[in-house]
Order: C-alpha cells, then sequence, then structure tokens
C-alpha cells in the first residue's frame, strides 16, 4: 500500500467512526492524538496476511466493518436490531490494540533475517505491557477516555476463541458479539487470501 492509499484508508476510518454521537468527542480526541500511529500501524506480524504492511491495522478494520454490514442485513441479525453505531465501534476498533498504547506501539519491524525468511515482520514491543490486543485495545481506549457499553466491551474482550476467558461467554452471546466474531472470522480469511471487502 502506498502513502496515499494509507491516508485514504485512514480517512476513510476516521469519518466513518465520527458518525458515532454519544462518544464521538472523545474518539475525536483519541484520532487527533494517536492518528500518525493508527494509519500506519501492521494489522498483522506474519507475511501470509494483506494487513502485515503499513497502514494494515486500518486496512482489516475497514473490511472487517464492510463485512459486518453485510451480515447485518441477513434476517438472523437485522431482526435483532443492533445499532450501527455499535456495529462501526465494534468492527473498527475491535485490533486498535496492535497499534499499541500511551506508551509505545506493539509492532516494532523485525530485525532478524532468519525470522523475516520464516515470516515473521515484526516483533512485540517489549517495552509496553504485555497483553492480548483486545485487553490491550480496550485499555488504550478507556485510558483516553472512549467508553463502551458491555456488549461492546465483551464483543471486542471475547473475539478470540483461543483466549481461555472467551470460553465464559459462550452461551451468553450478545447479537454485536456474533456479528463482530463472525465479520472477523470473514475478514481475516479474506486477509489471508490477500483480498478486500471495502
Amino acid at each position: 500500500m502506498n502513502d496515499n492509499e494509507i491516508i485514504e484508508n485512514f480517512e476513510k476510518f476516521r469519518k466513518l467512526l465520527l458518525r458515532v454521537s454519544d462518544r464521538r468527542e472523545a474518539l475525536e480526541k483519541f484520532l487527533e492524538k494517536y492518528a500518525d500511529r493508527i494509519a500506519v500501524a501492521p494489522g498483522h506480524d506474519r507475511n501470509n496476511r494483506l494487513s502485515a504492511a503499513p497502514g494494515g491495522l486500518v486496512r482489516r478494520s475497514l473490511n472487517t466493518l464492510a463485512v459486518a454490514r453485510d451480515l447485518s442485513k441477513m434476517a438472523v441479525f437485522a431482526e435483532k436490531e443492533i445499532s450501527a453505531e455499535s456495529i462501526i465501534i465494534v468492527s473498527l476498533l475491535h485490533d486498535i490494540g496492535r497499534a499499541g498504547d500511551a506508551t509505545g506501539d506493539y509492532y516494532l519491524p523485525q530485525t532478524s533475517s532468519w525470522h523475516i525468511e520464516r515470516g515473521s515482520l515484526y516483533v512485540f514491543n517489549p517495552d509496553i505491557k504485555r497483553m492480548t490486543h483486545p485487553h490491550r485495545g480496550l485499555c488504550f481506549l478507556q485510558s483516553e477516555g472512549v467508553i463502551l457499553t458491555q456488549d461492546e466491551w465483551m464483543a471486542i474482550v471475547s473475539q478470540s476463541n483461543a483466549y481461555e476467558e472467551s470460553k465464559f461467554y459462550i452461551g451468553n452471546e450478545s447479537p454485536v458479539m456474533t456479528l463482530l466474531h463472525t465479520s472477523i472470522k470473514i475478514s481475516s480469511m479474506l486477509d489471508l487470501c490477500g483480498q478486500e471487502n471495502t
């Protein structure tokens, strides 16, 4: 992705996120403060992903939103009346922890040629608190005054079945949680195939 595409994607991300009415002021401050970092953050550390490049986080988040919007039109989701605001929030911010936190970036360029040859393009920053990227993202948003609803928070924190705490929510998924998780899975498949859905 070239610099113009990174800028265009970030402006689209920003414009969509600022459609949120209740939290617009906090989101605007958050985006102003961390625009440069969010705009260029990779969305993954492995080279087999389209999002494993500068601007990948925003690209991946926009893809997740596009998938979520498509899925939300299906009868199974449409009858649940999930708010457009929650769809935007969870889709665009579910991976924001990949940008790091208030103290630094999450991903740093890989310096080991051995690791690069095996597909690892980035290392995790050892100078920031070690936590999963969903938890880091939620702490990052909270530290900047961005408040989520309970359903939005639960959707983001439980996004990966790989984490032990996600098992707690099985059988109690909210509609927005199910929508986000399904959207992430489809978006991740597209990411692996090198395709976009924006």
